[in-house]
């Protein structure tokens, strides 16, 4: 006699067909739906959520008064989520990523009251080779996948790279062949009788799982009423994934039965096709994605950790640490911010999202999480760097003129050998100069360009100026560094000009001055409008290098007087001639 485990299941594309929004309200139709059923019919004793937690908080924005319900039914067990966040394509998105998923998912999972604890991935096409050694690193011995394998049996070892085994159930016919169950006593039991005659050609042991769901289905109710009603010989269960595998382990461990072993990538598209196309459609998906990960893996929070970690700022290092336009002498606790930017940045890797396979609607509402993950990975990096860079003391290399050091840091595990590309605001009496290293010697570099920027330009009456002039505080205004502050005047008109700059101190005597003079204007009876001008000195790109940084350091270099020097010349004894250059 065999034991039948009917899994009831949805499978839950976030976004694909649809957008995000219309199938959520798809989701919360079904969820509600689900609750009233599990609290009317104590017979339809578990339901699975496809092994992502991020449905569960995408229903909860909308009824978060049914959360309390939700806990009871996860602690419980007849409500199943995770181990994912989300069902993730294995191939387009980084290792990183992969281990982020798997920490948001059991954090979100035990934060509802229960993880299931099978590396359940139904749908993504085809899996990675380091899978099974990621599910052990996180306590998970069991997966269950339908893509990938061939013409393997039902179950199977598929062995990890640093050792170890996990137990899968391969889904050969499919996470949906016991979808839409027929609801008429006989035609379900003939049913029933042919899917586990099929499964039973390459199952072994008496063990069948029947996945009572497909992409976003609903539960049956009658199902409980069809499992207590059926003639059949074998015995029926309304059943879950761990169950399954718990009966399969006793009966592997108590009948000796040997099972095949797989290993590395499964990506065989026999049975079920892999979709090859989507490795490369919609690249700049792609292209966008990893510079995201990068960006959080190598710069946020690797340095945010590292500032975090150093010893606080003296008082003279904190007095203007300037990021944009805000002032920021630390950052506390960085780790939340960049949690939530992976976050975003997971939303984006559901399969059928980084994939690019989805209408254009869903691809074009994940530019803006691409952009948010930027805008907090950008933002605590600069601050981070910021924060680093002011603990390096640099002044025995500072030019007596108040010139600029710049700090150059090295994100990676090994040295490099790299030209870098920078621009900044040019101190004032400094044009032209020269870039030297911590020694003072000179370092080859190429400006790229110069470019003026205009922060705003204000006309104003005698009200309006006094309110502008209360906005100086400290040399700073706006959060941005004064460094010159001009006024004259045009019949009955002050023209007001301020040139400020970021990242750098503020030059307090010229502020003073041009505060002192803007007071005698408005003093004036004979001023009645004020025209204020507030921009960027000239901001200069330039090319510096290359240089050899440390790994997982920096380098600092300085602005003195003087140019570049001469670029260095070596005579290979080869040639290249035309009548305009030799």
């Amino acid at each position: 006699m065999a034991v039948l485990h009917i899994v009831p299941h949805t499978h839950w594309d976030r976004e694909w067909y649809q957008p995000y929004q219309v199938f959520r309200i798809r989701l919360v139709h079904l969820l509600d739906g689900l609750l009233g059923l599990l609290a009317a019919d104590p017979a339809f004793t578990h339901f699975t959520l496809d092994g992502q937690t991020i449905v569960l908080d995408d229903y909860l924005e909308i009824r978060p008064e049914q959360r309390e319900p939700i806990e009871a039914l996860v602690a419980s067990g007849r409500l199943l989520t995770g181990p994912w966040y989300i069902l993730p394509d294995e191939f387009l998105v980084s290792p990183e990523a992969t281990i982020r998923n798997l920490l948001r998912g059991r954090r979100e999972a035990e934060r509802f009251g229960r993880r299931m604890d099978v590396g359940y991935s139904p749908d993504p096409f085809g899996h990675i080779g380091q899978l099974p050694q990621i599910l052990l690193g996180f306590g998970i011995r069991r997966a269950a996948f339908r893509r990938g394998l061939s013409t393997e049996p039902c179950e199977v070892w598929w062995s990890a790279p640093g050792g170890g085994h996990v137990l899968v159930a391969y889904l050969r016919d499919g996470y949906d062949n016991a979808a839409n169950l027929p609801t008429e006593q006989a035609a379900f039991d003939a049913f029933v009788r042919s899917e586990s005659e099929a499964l039973a050609a390459h199952g072994a042991g008496t063990q069948r799982l029947l996945m009572n769901g497909t992409d976003h289905q609903e539960p049956q109710p009658e199902l409980p009423g069809l499992v207590a009603g059926s003639g059949l010989d074998d015995e029926l269960r309304i059943s879950t994934l761990p169950a399954y595998f718990e009966a399969l382990e006793s009966e592997i461990a108590s009948g000796g039965i040997d099972l095949p072993t797989v290993t590395g990538e499964l990506r065989d598209p026999r049975r079920h096709h892999l979709l090859p196309g989507v490795l490369s459609s919609r690249v700049e998906i792609k292209q966008r994605n990893h510079i995201c990960e990068v960006l959080l893996e190598r710069w946020a929070e690797p340095f945010s950790a590292l500032a975090e970690w150093a010893a606080p700022l003296d008082a003279h290092q904190v007095e203007t640490i300037t990021t944009g336009h805000r002032q920021l002498n630390s950052l506390d606790h960085p780790q939340e911010l960049v949690d939530h930017a992976w976050q975003l940045l997971m939303q984006c890797h559901p399969h059928d999202s980084i994939c690019g396979c989805s209408v254009d609607q869903v691809h074009e509402e994940m530019a803006p999480r691409f952009d948010q993950v930027e805008q907090i990975g950008e933002e605590v990096t600069r601050i981070a760097l910021a924060s680093l860079a002011r603990r390096i003391d640099t002044s025995s290399s500072e030019p007596a003129n108040g010139g600029l050091s710049l700090v150059a840091f090295n994100p990676h595990a090994f040295a490099v050998h790299e030209s870098l590309e920078v621009g900044f605001d040019v101190p004032a009496g400094l044009d032209p100069f020269a870039v030297v290293d911590e020694d003072g010697r000179p370092v080859p570099y190429t400006i790229l360009g110069r470019r003026a920027r205009d922060l705003g330009t204000f006309d104003l009456d005698r009200e309006g100026m006094t309110g502008m002039l209360a906005m100086v505080q400290n040399g700073q205004a706006m959060g941005f560094a004064i460094q010159g502050f001009a006024a004259d005047v045009q019949g009955d008109t002050a023209r007001v000009d301020v040139v400020v700059a970021e990242d750098v101190e503020p030059n307090l005597a010229a502020t003073e001055r041009g505060l002192k003079r803007v007071r005698q204007l408005l003093a004036d009876e004979g001023i009645v409008k004020y025209h204020a001008n507030a921009r960027f000195g000239t901001t200069v790109d330039v090319q510096v290098g290359p240089l050899d940084l440390p790994a997982f350091g920096y380098r600092t270099l300085r602005l003195a007087p003087g140019g570049p020097p001469a670029p260095a010349v070596q005579d290979s004894g080869r040639v290249l001639e035309n009548s305009q250059l030799r």
